[in-house]
């Protein structure tokens, strides 16, 4: 529930809107000024290699299977 007794209270509480001077946009961003990035960025450790090592080859399928079925808790 507002406290305005009359309608043209209720515009008055609006904050003013700036118009642009060319009427186009304005070149500001809302909310104020960029933030400065957060994230904390250092150079590499000398030998560093960027690329990914090489993914190991993969198990056949079933291989592992027998082992599976014998590492049973001993109460099966």
């Amino acid at each position: 529930m507002g406290t305005w007794t009359r309608a043209d209270d209720a515009s008055s509480a609006a904050p003013p809107v700036r118009a642009a001077s060319d009427g186009g946009a304005t070149d500001e961003r809302p909310g104020g000024t960029a933030r400065r990035r957060r994230r904390v960025t250092t150079q590499p450790v000398p030998g560093y290699d960027p690329a990914a090592p090489a993914e190991p080859a993969r198990h056949r399928d079933g291989e592992n299977d027998d082992q599976l079925r014998r590492d049973v808790p001993p109460h099966w």
